[in-house]
């Protein structure tokens, strides 16, 4: 009898972290599944630490050539007997009730073809506070239970990928991930399911991300080669539509925006001044592209402005 759900786990590297992750698959409420390991050619003990698992029929251990992330989650939709998917890094975590309550929401709304949640941050043994004592989840922003327009796609990052259960059907449809990306390789395909398909969010926290040393990458100037290069992607599937074009070219400069808010916290204005170009490049309108270059000169020239006006707020 074949399984309803599919748990896909793509690993490199992970030997140390993914027996607590497999052991919060195995203790799910709900257990009509099953787990595909997927080993992009590991180089540590992965393997062995697989084995002890493999006495549950329900997991099976496949090992490629390192290929990347999206090519062995590829490889597992491949390997895949059910009709739902479920994505799970092998550094992330599930709460015992994960896939029940995402099961039984779907039984009450059967016209969906796939559904997220929130997710907590979760570093050191720990959920990650902020300085206000209150827990960090990922999305930050709260959003009640409700059907993700595709709209909101285009300016917004919704999606948790440990928290998605999907259509394989769908996932067919859409194309699957884009191989040429090493990060937000995911939201490019929730961007191309959305298209597809009622994306619903179910406002529960059913799982945990987890931060460490070993997370993707760390490089700032990689991170945001692909950053780029997923949203010039998103802006590609959008072309159709001018205005979701310009929401994308927005949504980049929020990121440097972004990126120079981050340094100016450490008070490294020559990285200040960088992204604050970066963003100017990447903004629409002239008033506002304006004012980021004037904020970019400031820091390259005048950084003591910044750090009055940052002391007092």
């Amino acid at each position: 009898m074949l399984p309803t759900v599919s748990v896909i786990i793509p690993t490199y590297n992970r030997a140390s972290l993914l027996k607590e992750t497999l052991e919060s698959v195995l203790a799910q409420t709900y257990t009509d599944y099953e787990v595909i390991i997927i080993d992009d050619g590991s180089t540590d003990h992965t393997e062995e630490t697989v084995q002890a698992f493999l006495t549950d029929s329900r997991i099976r251990y496949v090992k490629q050539p390192n290929a990347g992330v999206s090519a062995a989650r590829n490889h597992g939709i491949f390997e895949a007997r059910g009709e739902w998917i479920a994505f799970l890094d092998s550094d992330d975590l599930w709460l015992p009730n994960k896939l029940e309550k995402q099961m039984a929401f779907l039984a009450e709304h059967p016209t969906a073809g796939a559904v997220c949640g929130p997710s907590y941050q979760y570093q050191d043994g720990q959920v990650k506070k902020n300085e206000k004592g209150e827990i960090l989840r990922r999305p930050w922003e709260k959003r009640p239970t409700s059907l993700l327009p595709f709209e909101l796609f285009a300016t917004e990052e919704w999606v948790c990928t440990p928290s998605v259960l999907v259509r394989k059907a769908v996932l067919y449809k859409a194309g699957l991930f884009e191989n040429c990306l090493k990060i937000d390789e995911d939201y490019a395909l929730w961007t191309k399911i959305a298209r597809y398909t009622e994306f619903w969010f179910l406002d529960e926290v059913l799982g945990y991300i987890r931060y460490h040393e070993t997370n993707i990458t760390s490089d700032a100037e990689t991170l945001d080669f692909y950053n780029i290069l997923s949203k010039k992607l998103q802006m590609v599937l959008w072309s159709s539509e001018p205005h979701f074009v310009k929401l994308y070219e927005k949504k980049i400069g929020k990121y440097f925006c972004n990126r120079a808010t981050t340094y100016r916290a450490e008070q490294d204005y020559g990285k200040v001044a960088h992204y604050y170009r970066l963003a100017a490049w990447h903004t629409c309108g002239l008033k506002l592209k304006g004012r980021l270059f004037i904020m970019s000169l400031i820091a390259k020239f005048f950084p003591f402005i910044f750090r009055m006006w940052d002391k007092r707020h």
